[in-house]
């Protein structure tokens, strides 16, 4: 293999590596993003969350689920030349389904499904993080350029091939942060101030028939909210993986433009087994 040929260095973080490394997919963590959000809070009763959750996660107590669609911009490890020259690239969309778990008596977020616009978002987040991630159309109403006013209304749609998943709206009403009750004081399912825990699922490459899962967990650093708007909330669930939400009760939606890092993952627990 020339990776290991000092003649003939292969340079890169991620396939495809190659003499100049200037082709890889994406580079390494921290990964720098910038954006806004559309985020939409549910109550669920534990009972019907239990089922997606893996062991040893436990679903949180009182538990909240959320509904994330992102707009952003992200330089995918690969600096802020890679936003400056490569905006086809750099500006993203995704949206998550997050359920509150607990690990280890420590609070977090659990990430069901994710769909995400980007090759790039969706092989790094399966092969270094463990994020549920399919590629999908993600589209989020943009801030006017007047700023919002109260009664302005935000909107984000997801579908996945020919058909909808889901579509959250969030009518502006006021400004400012705030806690919910039962909240924890997180912004947000995927950028806030508990970890989030993922699953990694892929083939043992050592051991044919075997698949190898790690539990891992992921400290968002960085975050910094420059501007909330809070709201009621509606939310039309069409896919049926998103079944388990039909019967939740909505608390309320927020729209936020934020910053924030996405640094390495840290390994919990590694096991290999065969497909179930």
């Amino acid at each position: 293999m020339t990776t290991l040929d000092p003649d003939r260095p292969w340079r890169g973080f991620s396939a495809p590596l190659g003499p100049s490394g200037a082709h890889a997919l994406y580079g390494p963590p921290p990964w720098e993003f910038e954006g806004t959000c559309v985020n939409v809070s549910l109550r669920v009763g534990a009972a019907m969350l239990a089922p997606l959750v893996p062991e040893p996660l436990q679903v949180a107590p009182d538990p909240v689920v959320r509904i994330s669609v992102f707009d952003f911009v992200c330089d995918c490890g690969l600096g802020q030349g890679f936003v400056q020259h490569r905006p086809d690239l750099a500006q993203q969309a995704e949206a998550v389904i997050g359920i509150g778990v607990v690990y280890a008596g420590k609070p977090g977020y659990w990430p069901s499904l994710l769909w995400c616009t980007s090759d790039v978002e969706m092989a790094v987040g399966r092969e270094m993080y463990g994020w549920p991630q399919r590629l999908g159309s993600v589209s989020l109403t943009r801030r006017p350029l007047r700023g919002w006013e109260a009664g302005d209304r935000a909107t984000g749609l997801v579908s996945r091939g020919d058909r909808a998943v889901l579509s959250v709206a969030v009518t502006l009403e006021r400004t400012g942060q705030g806690t919910m009750t039962g909240d924890s004081g997180s912004l947000d399912s995927h950028i806030g101030r508990m970890p989030i825990f993922t699953q990694t699922t892929l083939a043992d490459p050592m051991r044919p028939g075997l698949i190898e899962r790690r539990l891992v967990g992921i400290d968002i650093a960085n975050v910094r909210v420059e501007e909330v708007w809070r709201g009621s909330a509606a939310v039309e669930l069409v896919a049926p993986e998103t079944a388990f939400l039909r019967d939740a009760t909505v608390i309320e939606g927020r729209w936020l433009k934020m910053r924030w890092t996405k640094p390495y993952a840290q390994n919990l627990i590694a096991e290999s087994s065969a497909p179930a």
